[in-house]
């Protein structure tokens, strides 16, 4: 049932911004005076520079030791050596006093109402603690890339409601981490720390949500994500193959360091979804195939012996539930160019929709 919304219930809930930085000397100023000129009032901002060689450290301190700049909010700032964005995340998400938590990245923006709005969607959807905001896209100096970044997927709906999906598409389903808010609540399934050995976060808290209460996509454009021209997930067509090779490595790491940890989860601990807790059995098997499939691709870019995962592949073949993918991964994986090949093809399709 929704809740009610009152002027009165929407400014007696704090709100925590999570900022984070590494070597954002350039954006972070426009990003810092896009959260404090937000027309919602009670919020508080905690930052994190993670280590940064440039100016960035510099630039935060000066910030936010003008007064015209804050206008009173509380405000933590701490920064130490490179520890990586999840663990940097950690540091910070334990001093967030707020009931709703907001990720933010210094290369990013908010539009003036990004903060109300996530106070209003968590007060109309009151079970539901997970809530992913659309962004219109911009390069380095801040040219529009995309108009939209769920561009391929937004339904002509500023809401949409992701509850009960089938057990494909809760593995399958991510959300970007530049719009992720939370309820502080969620943290709880997770002793309000996130796994340390995580690549990054956004996929996981994802996976979290789908698999538990649910996820609620906001496709109104309340923000703007910058994506770099080198970012990893944009792909490069300027690159020749052997660069575009070890991209596509870092990326694959990145998804086998998620599959696993998903695959973890799952394991160890119950869902409050049925359909999940139905199909707990095979979310596992398609979890198994999915990093197996990632392990072949890796060794053949490494020139590694697959023969084990090969075996183990064929096992998971019999009893998975994605089978037709993964004997095309085990066909393919014997010719090693065409694979390589298909890797490229990969980057460039990657390159033309992000």
């Amino acid at each position: 049932m929704n809740t009610k919304i009152t002027i009165e219930s929407k400014k007696e809930i704090l709100v925590s911004i999570i900022i984070t930085c590494y070597n954002h000397e350039k954006y972070l100023v426009e990003c810092l005076k896009s959260v404090f000129t937000q027309n919602y009032e009670n919020f508080e901002v905690i930052i994190r520079d993670d280590g940064s060689t440039d100016k960035s450290v510099e630039l935060i301190q000066s910030f936010l030791d003008d007064s015209n700049n804050t206008f009173s909010k509380p405000c933590f700032f701490e920064h130490g050596v490179n520890i990586g964005l999840v663990k940097s995340l950690n540091s910070i998400l334990k001093k967030a006093k707020g009931e709703i938590i907001i990720f933010c990245s210094t290369d990013d923006l908010f539009l003036e109402n990004r903060i109300s709005k996530a106070v209003e969607i968590h007060l109309q959807y009151p079970n539901i603690e997970f809530v992913a905001f659309n962004a219109i896209v911009i390069d380095d100096i801040g040219t529009v890339i995309h108009p939209t970044f769920y561009h391929q997927y937004t339904k002509n709906s500023e809401i949409e409601i992701y509850e009960s999906l089938n057990y494909k598409k809760t593995i399958g389903t991510h959300f970007g981490g530049f719009g992720i808010t939370i309820k502080k609540n969620f943290l709880k399934q997770l002793n309000f720390q996130l796994p340390e050995t995580l690549s990054f976060e956004d996929g996981y808290m994802s996976f979290l949500a789908l698999i538990n209460n649910g996820a609620i996509k906001v496709n109104s454009i309340f923000m703007k994500y910058r994506r770099a021209t080198n970012s990893l997930s944009r792909g490069n067509t300027s690159l020749n193959q052997s660069e575009i090779l070890t991209n596509e490595k870092k990326f694959l790491k990145l998804f086998l360091s998620l599959d696993e940890h998903k695959l973890m989860y799952i394991m160890d601990n119950c869902s409050t979804n049925s359909i999940v807790l139905s199909n707990k059995n095979n979310i596992i098997n398609l979890l198994k195939q999915k990093i197996l499939c990632l392990k072949i691709k890796i060794s053949i870019l490494e020139n590694r012996k697959k023969i084990f995962i090969w075996l183990n592949l064929l096992w998971l073949i019999l009893i998975g539930v994605k089978s037709r993918y993964t004997i095309k991964i085990l066909v393919i994986s014997f010719f090693n160019q065409t694979l390589i090949n298909q890797m490229v093809k990969d980057n460039k399709n990657r390159s033309k929709i992000l």
